[in-house]
């Protein structure tokens, strides 16, 4: 889908740009007055169409970044879980890490599920059930022996997981609005067509205006759109983390 997604960009601003330019072929050639007022429209479209880049670039950076603050966390939290099933006695040790094994197993599956809402769903929900297996394995742990401090330890690493499994789901639950980048690829179809358009009336095709800036606004949508899609795009914080952490278990 992402590279669908890509390659339609990358062709609909060059090819808007040449449209621009058949356009302005046809048309009959301004006079000066004419043509400075299409210079200024030209530039007014250009600069709205920069506008809406910038502030879409910060929503998905703001965003991209946030996923990555959680996965971090999240990562972390798990691996303390980990390491704090050492704390309690050997047999229910290994089942908590048994379970962590799993747990880790399907967060790393959530990765590559892509947009797939029902299959994300499921495995959210496996892991749910895992979490809650654990946490009433912990707490049995924790009535045998109710002043043990490394119990509550471990409990407060289970907690923290859970609650960072919430903030995970609603990161990934929060994208940039479509809505965003259908202006933003509508304006910059605009801007593309009227350089085109400029271009037309002179009758000459310049490659700096006509190929390089298109595929460049393209290229910047494009980057745009892979940082704000965190299941479909190239960039996605984490799975590297995640796959060592299972490595790791």
């Amino acid at each position: 889908m992402f590279a669908l997604i890509a390659v339609a960009v990358l062709a609909a601003l060059p090819a808007a740009c040449q449209l621009g330019y058949a356009i302005g072929r046809a048309a009959s050639r301004p006079d000066d007055h004419e043509l400075e007022n299409i210079v200024h429209w030209q530039n007014g479209v250009l600069a709205i169409a920069g506008l809406l880049i910038g502030f879409s670039f910060s929503m998905a950076t703001t965003r991209y970044d946030a996923r990555k603050q959680v996965l971090v966390a999240e990562a972390s939290a798990i691996e303390n879980a980990h390491q704090r099933t050492y704390l309690v006695d050997e047999q229910a040790g290994e089942e908590l890490r048994e379970l962590l094994r799993r747990y880790v197993a399907g967060r790393v599956a959530l990765f590559e599920m892509g947009v797939d809402r029902a299959r994300i769903e499921r495995e959210e929900q496996a892991d749910a059930e895992l979490a809650e297996q654990m946490w009433r394995r912990a707490a049995a742990v924790a009535r045998a022996d109710p002043h043990a401090v490394t119990t509550g330890l471990l409990l407060q690493s289970l907690n923290r997981m859970r609650d960072l499994a919430a903030d995970r789901r609603d990161a990934r639950e929060n994208p940039v609005p479509w809505t965003v980048f259908l202006v933003l690829i509508l304006s910059s179809t605009v801007a593309m067509a009227s350089v085109g358009y400029a271009c037309g009336l002179t009758g000459k095709r310049l490659p700096f205006g006509m190929v390089v800036i298109p595929l460049l606004v393209a290229g910047v949508i494009v980057l745009v759109y892979d940082l704000a899609s965190p299941q479909v795009g190239i960039m996605r914080p984490g799975d590297q983390m995640f796959l060592r952490l299972q490595q790791r278990l």
